[in-house]
C-alpha cells in the first residue's frame, strides 16, 4: 500500500515540476519572441521612411540657393545613390519587395490612377528658356500659378542676362537659376559645330535637374514649348504608379526629352548625370543620349567616351525596358512632332510644340489647335483682320500686300492681328495659318499675333462678346483716325476691306529697314531640309 502511495506520489510531483517547466519556457520563448518583434519592428521602420527631420534635410536647398547666381549646383551622385539605396527610400515608399519585381508586376495596382501616391517630397515644375522664350516662361509660370502651385515650387533655368532681369523682376519668389557662364572652357563651347545655346540647354537642363533630384526632390521638366491645359500633375494618369520616371512619347519607340516625370531614385540619378558627362566629353544631342539610357540601359554603349557613367550603370541594377519607365499617353499629351490629325478645342492635358521651328510660329501653333489656357488671352486684346477669310492658296505677292498693310496698322493701333485663314487638321498641312504667315518674322517686328478662332473662344470659354467695325474706302489718310477717334477706339475689332487693303501702294506703309523697304516677306518659304516639321522659318536650338 505504502509503495503504491509513493509511486502515485512521485508520478504526481513529476507532472508538477514538468508542467512548470513547460510554463516557464513558454514564458521564456514569449518574452524574446516580443523583444525580437520589437527589433524588427524598429528595424523594418528605418528601412521603410524616412523620417519628417530626413526629408527636411533632403530638402534644405531653399529659393534663395537656387536664385544665387554665383551658386552653382553642386552635382555629387554618390550622396544621389546614398539617398537611393536598394533598401532605403527619399520617398517614404515601402522598400521591402524587390523594386523590379514590383515594376514588372505592378505590385497589385491598378491602372490609370496617379503616380506615386507615396512620394512625401516635394514635386518641383522647372522649364528653361532664353530672351527669345520669355513670352513663353511668362505662360508656364502664369499656368502653374492659376493651378494654385505655390511660387516656390515653380523654376525656371535662364541661359541669358535678359531672360534672368525679366524673371527675377518678374517673380522673386520663384526658383531662379542661372545656366550662362558655367559653359566657360568646356569642350562644348570650344566645339564650333555645337552653339552656345544648345551648350547651355542642355547642360543646364542636366545639371538643374540633378540638382533637385539629389536634394530628394521629384521633378516635373518641360521645355518652354510645352503649354498646360489641365493641372499638370493632377492629371496625369499611369498603368504603373510604382516607377521612378514618365516620360512623353516621340512615336517609333522614342521618347522625348523635353517633358518627363522624375522621382529620386538610383535610376534617375545616373540618367541625369549620364546625359551631362557624356554630352560636355562628345555633344553627342541629348535627344539619343536620353533614348538610349531609356532603351539599350546602355551597358557600355559610351564606354569609350565615359566609363566612370559607364561604371554607375552598370551599378545601378537597372529592371530594363520597359520597367524603368512608362510613356504617357499620347493622347493627353500631344506632341507635334507626331504628326497627327488633331480635333481643334480638344481637351488635352498638355500640348508641345516640339520640332516646330521658330518660338513665334511654335505658340501660333498651339494656338491655332487648342487656344491659350491662360483668360488674360481672351479678355486684353483687340484685333485688326479682314472681312473675308483668306484663301490659303492666294498668290504669296497678295498676302504680302495685305500682310504688310495689317503690319502697318497694327504697329499704329497697338492691336493684334487676327488672320483669317481657317485651321486644318494636319498640323503640318503647309496651308494652316502658321505655315502661311511667319509669325516669327511678325514678332521681331513687335506684332502680337493670334488664332483665327480668337472670338469664338472668347465667348464661348469667357462669355465676352465681339464688338465689331467694318471699315469701308479705307486710305492712307484714315490710319491717323485709328487709334484715337472713339468711334474707332472702343471697337473690339476693326475689319478692313480685302480689295481696299490689296489697293494700297506697299511703299506708303513703310518697311522694317531704316531706308523704308521691307527686309522680307511676311509668308512663309517653306525651307526645304530634313530638319524638324519645315512649317516656316525659325530657327531652332
Amino acid at each position: 500500500m505504502r509503495t503504491k502511495i509513493l509511486i502515485v506520489f512521485i508520478f504526481a510531483s513529476a507532472l508538477f515540476f514538468a508542467s512548470i517547466n513547460i510554463l516557464l519556457t513558454s514564458r521564456i520563448l514569449d518574452v524574446f519572441r516580443d523583444d525580437n518583434n520589437n527589433a524588427k519592428s524598429d528595424s523594418s521602420s528605418e528601412l521603410a521612411y524616412y523620417d519628417d527631420e530626413d526629408i527636411v534635410v533632403k530638402n534644405e536647398m531653399n529659393v534663395e540657393d537656387m536664385n544665387s547666381t554665383n551658386a552653382e549646383i553642386r552635382v555629387d551622385v554618390e550622396i544621389g545613390m546614398q539617398l537611393a539605396q536598394p533598401n532605403t527610400s527619399t520617398t517614404g515608399r515601402v522598400v521591402n519587395d524587390d523594386p523590379c519585381k514590383i515594376r514588372k508586376d505592378g505590385h497589385g495596382l491598378k491602372n490609370n490612377e496617379p503616380p506615386r501616391k507615396d512620394f512625401r517630397g516635394r514635386l518641383v515644375y522647372m522649364t528653361i528658356g532664353g530672351a527669345n522664350y520669355i513670352p513663353h516662361l511668362e505662360i508656364f509660370v502664369q499656368t502653374l500659378i492659376n493651378f494654385d502651385i505655390k511660387h516656390g515650387d515653380i523654376g525656371v533655368v535662364c541661359i541669358d542676362e535678359k531672360c534672368s532681369r525679366h524673371i527675377r523682376d518678374a517673380y522673386p519668389n520663384i526658383m531662379l537659376q542661372e545656366y550662362i557662364h558655367q559653359i566657360n572652357g568646356t569642350s562644348c563651347q570650344r566645339n564650333a559645330e555645337i552653339s552656345d545655346v544648345r551648350c547651355r540647354v542642355t547642360m543646364g537642363k542636366a545639371e538643374s535637374i540633378l540638382g533637385r533630384l539629389i536634394v530628394g526632390d521629384a521633378v516635373y521638366f518641360v521645355d518652354a514649348d510645352v503649354f498646360f491645359y489641365r493641372h499638370p500633375f493632377e492629371s496625369i494618369r499611369v498603368q504603373n504608379a510604382a516607377l521612378d520616371l514618365y516620360v512623353q512619347t516621340d512615336g517609333h519607340g522614342n521618347y522625348n526629352f523635353g517633358l518627363f516625370l522624375a522621382y529620386p531614385s538610383k535610376i534617375t540619378l545616373g540618367l541625369f548625370q549620364h546625359i551631362k558627362d557624356v554630352f560636355d566629353r562628345n555633344q553627342r544631342w541629348d535627344q539619343i543620349l536620353f533614348n538610349d539610357w531609356l532603351k539599350k540601359a546602355i551597358n557600355n554603349v559610351y564606354e569609350e567616351n565615359n566609363k566612370a557613367s559607364t561604371r554607375l550603370i552598370e551599378k545601378d541594377g537597372i529592371c530594363g525596358a520597359p520597367y524603368d519607365f512608362e510613356e504617357l499617353d499620347m493622347h493627353k499629351y500631344v506632341n507635334t512632332m507626331l504628326k497627327k490629325t488633331y480635333q481643334v478645342d480638344s481637351k488635352v492635358a498638355a500640348a508641345h510644340a516640339t520640332c516646330i521651328e521658330g518660338s513665334a510660329t511654335k505658340w501660333y501653333a498651339i494656338l491655332c489647335f487648342f487656344g491659350s489656357p491662360l483668360k488674360q488671352h481672351y479678355l486684353e486684346r483687340k484685333t485688326i483682320t479682314l472681312q473675308e477669310d483668306i484663301d490659303p492658296e492666294e498668290d504669296k505677292a497678295t498676302l504680302n500686300s495685305l500682310m504688310r498693310a495689317l503690319i502697318y496698322i497694327a504697329r499704329v493701333t497697338g492691336r493684334s492681328i487676327r488672320i483669317p485663314i481657317p485651321v486644318k487638321q494636319k498640323i503640318d498641312d503647309l496651308q494652316q495659318p502658321f505655315a502661311i504667315i511667319s509669325a516669327d518674322y511678325l514678332g521681331s517686328l513687335g506684332i502680337d499675333v493670334v488664332e483665327p478662332q480668337f472670338w469664338e473662344r472668347a465667348k464661348n470659354r469667357f462669355n465676352r462678346s465681339r464688338q465689331e467695325l467694318k471699315i469701308y474706302n479705307f486710305t492712307i489718310r484714315d490710319t491717323q483716325y485709328l487709334a484715337s477717334n472713339d468711334k474707332y477706339f472702343t471697337a473690339d475689332e476693326i475689319q478692313f476691306s480685302f480689295e481696299d487693303l490689296r489697293g494700297l501702294v506697299n511703299s506708303t506703309f513703310g518697311g522694317d529697314l531704316e531706308d523704308r523697304r521691307w527686309s522680307r516677306n511676311a509668308t512663309c518659304p517653306h525651307r526645304q531640309g530634313w530638319w524638324c516639321m519645315n512649317i516656316c522659318d525659325g530657327s531652332h536650338f
